[in-house]
């Protein structure tokens, strides 16, 4: 999620309230490929992750994402303006 959290120069993790976006995900399902578990450099425990397909939502500003009662297949990626 973008817009709301961010971080310094210093290292430090910044939360927004005003700028802060909204994902609802409601009896959802993401069905893809996943995790390459076969990928080198693919290692679970340091989420150094290798994927075939991904779900992403990006939400930028306070920009809000609602979705209920759906199905997501593949490879999909959404992305919000503010």
């Amino acid at each position: 999620v973008g817009g709301g959290v961010g971080g310094g120069d210093d290292g430090v993790l910044r939360f927004d309230e005003a700028g802060c976006g909204r994902c609802r995900l409601r009896d959802v399902v993401v069905v893809n490929r996943g995790i390459n578990w076969d990928a080198p450099g693919t290692v679970a425990w340091s989420a150094q992750l290798t994927r075939h397909e991904a779900c992403t939502i990006t939400l930028h500003g306070n920009a809000e994402f609602d979705a209920r009662g759906v199905r997501l297949e593949g490879a999909r990626d959404y992305t919000v303006p503010s």
